[in-house]
């Protein structure tokens, strides 16, 4: 089964404390996979991420590049 996972910091990670959560199909009961479920810890990391990226690099003062890399991101692993 696969796991999502957070994306901080420019790349994926599972939770701190390993924890997962199963995910379900609401309509059959099925389960679909797995996701790294996150807490307090992966919220402050990646709320310092943002931080970072926002203080240290061009990223505030390019929007169109933001929603370019956003866009090309999606989907991907």
């Amino acid at each position: 089964m696969a796991l999502a996972r957070h994306w901080i910091d420019g790349a994926w990670v599972a939770s701190c404390d390993g924890a997962q959560a199963e995910s379900v199909d609401p309509s059959t009961g099925e389960a679909l996979g797995a996701f790294a479920d996150g807490g307090k810890a992966e919220a402050e990391a990646a709320i310092a991420a943002a931080r970072r990226a926002f203080d240290t690099t061009d990223w505030p003062r390019q929007p169109r590049q933001r929603e370019i890399e956003t866009d090309r991101g999606i989907g991907r692993d």
